[in-house]
């Protein structure tokens, strides 16, 4: 039947849907099926004559059904099944429907296939990016692990070539120093020999004990002295004049002829304390001008702070 219902003339479709005739089929049918009556032909015209009289609004497809036999519990079906099959053709899609919801089915597809493939990309993106990342953080890794080893081996060796220098300096050091002591003992000796040999020679001399045979040093005049006890007193006098005290005392050890010189009076006229500031003290100064005090005329103390005024007036 819905077959047969697809080929109708629209304006009989409408009038058959506006009148509801297949509402009254369905009515009919029921009630011949339920009531079974011995004359269809004339129950169907009284059914048909009691529809004249009823609102096509409150039809149902028991409207000719007794109340007795009519179901207790009625089901929320509204439409009838004779009008699902009249109106089969609305319920259909149609050409431009079809292709609306394929075009809209195809560009769900695209954006679903679009969004897969982007989400792909970028995970790839991403991955890649990620990769490069560790790349880079690994290639660094290296390169500062190298450069901590070999900055370690390098402090390593600075430290052997260090201890080596070190041990070199102290070696170079320690026979620099011997032989700077070798060299200083051994010009110290022969220092001390020297004057030694002086000083015995000049004490011969002055005690007179020095022969032509015993003159060491070959004088040619036949007289073994020394050029200053030869001189005549005032030059000689005059070359000790330049000296300072100390001086003075260490060429009294000489011997007796220098000593002989330093006692002369004209050299103690002027005493000048202050050339010798450091190594005079109350004694040294006492014993110097109690010896010098009968013709000492010039006195000099200038920065001398080792000598105490108290310590001369305890001496007058």
């Amino acid at each position: 039947m819905a077959a047969s219902l697809k080929g109708i003339d629209p304006d009989l479709k409408t009038y058959l849907h506006k009148n509801r005739l297949p509402d009254i089929y369905e009515a009919l049918l029921t009630g011949l099926a339920i009531h079974c009556p011995e004359d269809p032909f004339q129950y169907m015209i009284d059914c048909l004559s009691c529809v004249q009289h009823l609102d096509y609004g409150i039809l149902q497809w028991d409207a000719f059904v007794m109340e007795n036999l009519r179901p207790a519990h009625k089901s929320a079906v509204v439409e009838s099944a004779l009008a699902h099959l009249f109106n089969f053709d609305d319920s259909q899609p149609t050409p431009e429907m079809v292709m609306k919801a394929y075009s809209h089915y195809n560009r769900g597809m695209k954006k679903l296939c679009f969004d897969a493939w982007m989400r792909y990309h970028i995970h790839k993106r991403r991955k890649k990016i990620e990769s490069e990342r560790k790349l880079i953080k690994a290639a660094t890794h290296y390169a500062h692990r190298k450069m901590r080893l070999t900055l370690h081996r390098w402090i390593v060796w600075k430290d052997f070539r260090l201890g080596r220098q070190s041990m070199a300096h102290n070696i170079i050091e320690n026979v620099f120093h011997k032989s700077v002591t070798s060299v200083i003992f051994g010009a110290w000796y022969q220092v001390t020999l020297d004057a030694r040999q002086t000083r015995e020679y000049f004490e011969k001399l002055g005690r007179g004990e020095i022969t032509d045979d015993d003159d060491p040093f070959g004088r040619s005049t036949g007289e073994a002295r020394d050029d200053i006890a030869a001189m005549d007193r005032e030059d000689s006098c005059l070359i000790f004049r330049h000296l300072n005290l100390i001086d003075l005392s260490r060429c009294a050890c000489v011997c007796r002829a220098w000593k002989e010189i330093t006692e002369i009076p004209s050299l103690w006229r002027r005493i000048n304390f202050s050339a010798v500031q450091k190594s005079v003290t109350d004694k040294i100064a006492c014993r110097l001008l109690m010896k010098s005090r009968s013709y000492v005329s010039y006195l000099n103390l200038r920065a001398v702070h080792s000598v105490s005024w108290g310590h001369f007036q305890g001496r007058q």
